[in-house]
């Protein structure tokens, strides 16, 4: 008889991209009792889940017991040097977890028929399986690409992280990834299939629904709101800054904006510092927080901000964030999103029109008109449904096919 589990590092973090593989993990419930393998963060080990019941209770004992999320390697001063250093250097296949992975793994499979879903990043935990594999045929494997990998956009591309890539991907058995763009790419880089499947799995957040629309207000000062990280080269950011000057220097301004940054973002804090009356007077930067209390945030903020990568297509780039700030928020900047991609074309069925703020002019004439024209909002919230109905269809289909195959 076969036995299924799932890796991933995430799941019971309190982040929003915990929520993709608790998506996954509720599907393959609702068919098959599901074994989590978990090598770090709160409450790792092996974890069997019989049904959803099961999986909530692990959830809520690592919300309330579990230990606080540490700083990435996307904060800090050295945090450009560091993520340059692990992608170039390709430190995922150097990582000792693989050897604690490969334990966990041999301790409760090594006999049996077993398949396994794989949520990478961490990339590492693709690799412990890999080599399991190599010696242990029993073993089938799928992996989720949350994100790129050897091809990612920001570092210079190398044959020999796209050879180990290619290694791991031809021995899987079923592949899917966060957009069409990044399916497209591993699928021209290994000649294999891959499912796109967006991240709507953020909306099953408990609570996000109990949270209503904020009405703007006449005050003079506008909250405008970011959560999350900001690396510097990711997203726009001196375009975005230009942009804040003008419309800060504007005298026919109708009000004051305060920018407000939410999670890990030392790269933009510093590259605002050179800037001493903006920085103090427009800017205020916050610890990460809870996911609670970040949906809160959003749903009280004026307007939220959400910046797409800045890449050709935004790279198929897709934030989780994404879905959660137009469930919550009505006013939204979209900044950067690039004609064609993946995120033009979801803008596009949901606000049935493309949405381009690509400059800094095109985000002064934003930040004039955000609070002035109106959005029909029901057709925005009813589209969103559709939407994301369809994708959780592909979700379903994506995981039967986990089963058969």
């Amino acid at each position: 008889m076969t036995k299924y589990y799932y890796l991933s590092d995430y799941v019971g973090e309190d982040i929003s991209g915990s929520h993709r593989q608790i998506r996954f993990l509720e599907i393959l419930l609702s068919t098959e009792i599901i074994t989590l393998v978990k090598p770090s963060g709160n409450f790792p080990g092996i974890h069997v889940f019989k049904n959803v019941h099961d999986l909530n209770f692990y959830i809520n004992k690592c919300k309330k017991n579990g230990k606080s999320n540490k700083s990435s390697i996307r904060s800090g001063v050295l945090a450009g040097f560091f993520r340059q250093c692990k992608y170039i250097l390709f430190l995922d296949i150097f990582n000792f977890e693989i050897l604690k992975v490969m334990y966990l793994l041999l301790r409760i499979n090594y006999d049996k028929p077993s398949k396994i879903l794989i949520s990478t990043p961490k990339f590492h935990l693709a690799l412990a399986v890999y080599f399991t594999t190599l010696f242990f045929s029993k073993i089938k494997y799928a992996i989720d690409f949350r994100d790129a990998w050897a091809s990612h956009p920001s570092i210079p591309r190398s044959k020999f992280r796209l050879f180990i890539e290619k290694k791991v991907i031809e021995k899987s058995f079923l592949n899917s990834t966060v957009s069409n763009y990044l399916g497209n790419e591993f699928s021209n880089n290994h000649n294999k299939n891959f499912s796109c499947l967006y991240n709507i799995a953020t909306q099953v957040d408990e609570g996000i629904n109990n949270f209503s629309r904020k009405e703007s207000t006449n005050s003079d000062i506008k909250n405008f709101l970011y959560i999350g990280s900001l690396p510097l080269g990711f997203y726009n950011i001196r375009e975005f800054i230009k942009g804040v000057e003008i419309f800060i220097n504007d005298k026919n301004r109708k009000y004051t904006p305060k920018f407000i940054f939410i999670g890990e973002h030392f790269e933009i804090e510093k590259e605002l510092s050179k800037m001493a009356k903006i920085y103090k007077n427009y800017f205020e930067f916050l610890p990460p927080v809870s996911h609670k209390n970040a949906i809160e945030a959003i749903a009280i903020a004026d307007a939220v901000i959400f910046f797409a990568y800045n890449a050709p297509k935004n790279a198929g780039v897709i934030s989780t964030k994404l879905f959660e700030y137009i469930k919550v928020q009505e006013k939204i900047i979209f900044f950067d999103i690039k004609e064609d991609s993946d995120l033009d074309k979801i803008i596009c069925q949901i606000y049935e029109k493309s949405i381009f703020i690509n400059n800094a002019l095109a985000l002064v004439n934003e930040f004039h008109s955000i609070f002035i024209k109106n959005e029909k909002i029901s057709n925005v919230l009813n589209n969103l449904e559709k939407f994301t109905e369809i994708q959780r269809k592909k979700y379903f289909n994506h995981i039967e096919e986990f089963f058969k195959k």
